[in-house]
C-alpha cells in the first residue's frame, strides 16, 4: 500500500533523526510539511537528519551522533590549519633545563601552543631565534617551504635597528600588507604573505600576544577552517573602577574580569582575564560606571582541547 504523502517517525520527540515510512522510500527533492527537504533518495525504513549541519559549522560531538544515525560514515571537512611559529630573542631558551644567568624560558612558546590549539589549529614550534636578521630570514625561508596556513613570529618588532622582523621577512621573500595598527597593545604588528602562507609578526610581551590573538589570529584560523561568518560576541558592561590613558588616537585593549550584573574591571597582574575590554581611541579618561564594550574569551570557536 502506498502512502499519499511523505511521512516519517521519530522514536523520541527529542531525536534529531527520523525513520522514513513511505512504501518504496522517497526521492531526492521531496519536501515535508515541516519544511524538511531530502537532498538524496532515502529508502523505506532508513533514517534522515531533521536539521542540517551547515557548511562552515564546526562539527561537535552531537553532530557525530546525527551523522552516524543517518548513515554518513564519511563527510568532507576542512583540515585543521597548520600554524608554524618561532620566538625571537637572543636571551630566550626553549626549556627550564637550559636556563642560566642572562637567559630565560620563552613563555610565548607555551602560550601560543595553547592558544592555537584552542582556536582549532595545529601548532608546530620552530624554536627560538637569535636577534639576527640573517638567522630569522633563514628560518622564515625554511618555514615557507613547509606550506603552512599561518606563520607567526614573536618579538623583534622594536623601532629602528631593533626592527628585525620586517627586514628578515622581506629578505625571505615576504610581502608586507601592513606594518602597524592604531592599537595598544599591538601598535608594532606586521602582517603579510610569505608564499601561500599568512604571516603575523607579533610583539614580544605575552600580555600583548594574549590581547592580539582573539582579534587577529583566531579569525584567520576560523576562515582557514571554512567558517564563513565570523562575528565576535561582544556585550556592554559597566566599569567598576576608573581607567586613564596618556595618549589619544589609539584603541586600547585590556584584559578584564566580568563580575555579576555585567560589570567589569581590569584584570590584575596575577589574574586570568576572562574578557577583553575595548577603550575607544577618542577618550583618555573612563570613570567608574561608564559603559564599555567587552568581548568574553571563554567561548573559543575551536572546540579542541588546549593540550
Amino acid at each position: 500500500m502506498s502512502l499519499s504523502r511523505p511521512l516519517y517517525i521519530q522514536v523520541h520527540a527529542s531525536d534529531n533523526v527520523a525513520i522514513i515510512v513511505n512504501e518504496g522510500g522517497l526521492p531526492a527533492g521531496t519536501q515535508f510539511p515541516c519544511g524538511l527537504e531530502l537532498i538524496e533518495a532515502v529508502p523505506q525504513g532508513h533514517k534522515v537528519a531533521l536539521c542540517d549541519i551547515a557548511a562552515g559549522e564546526p562539527i561537535l560531538p552531537e553532530h557525530l551522533v546525527r551523522l552516524a544515525a543517518t548513515g554518513h560514515a564519511r563527510v568532507l571537512v576542512h583540515r585543521r590549519p597548520r600554524v608554524l611559529y618561532a620566538c625571537t630573542g637572543s636571551e630566550l631558551v626553549d626549556t627550564p633545563d637550559e636556563e642560566k644567568p642572562g637567559l630565560k624560558v620563552s613563555g610565548n612558546r607555551y602560550l601560543l601552543n595553547g592558544l592555537i590549539r584552542m582556536a582549532g589549529g595545529i601548532p608546530e614550534y620552530r624554536g627560538t631565534v637569535a636577534d639576527s636578521v640573517q638567522d630569522l630570514a633563514l628560518v622564515l625561508g625554511r618555514t615557507e617551504a613547509l606550506e603552512a596556513e599561518l606563520i607567526i613570529t614573536t618579538g623583534g618588532m622594536g623601532p629602528g635597528k631593533y626592527d628585525l622582523v620586517e627586514q628578515a621577512f622581506t629578505r625571505a621573500g615576504g610581502v608586507v600588507l601592513y606594518r602597524s595598527l592604531q592599537l595598544r597593545p599591538g601598535k608594532a604588528t606586521l602582517f603579510g604573505l610569505l608564499g601561500q602562507s599568512l604571516f603575523f609578526g607579533l610583539p614580544g610581551p605575552p600580555a600583548a600576544i594574549s590581547a592580539l590573538f582573539p582579534q587577529l589570529i583566531e579569525p584567520a584560523l576560523l576562515r582557514c577552517r571554512g567558517v564563513k561568518t565570523i562575528k565576535a560576541a561582544r556585550i556592554k558592561a559597566t566599569l567598576q573602577e576608573p581607567v586613564a590613558f596618556k595618549e589619544k588616537g589609539v584603541l586600547r585593549l585590556k584584559g578584564g574580569v566580568l563580575e555579576k550584573g555585567l560589570s567589569v574591571r581590569p584584570a590584575g597582574k596575577s589574574e586570568t582575564a576572562g574578557c577583553q575590554i575595548f577603550f575607544p581611541a577618542h577618550r583618555l579618561n573612563f570613570k567608574r560606571g561608564d559603559v564599555v564594550e567587552v568581548q568574553p574569551l571563554s567561548a573559543h570557536a575551536g572546540y579542541f582541547p588546549p593540550y
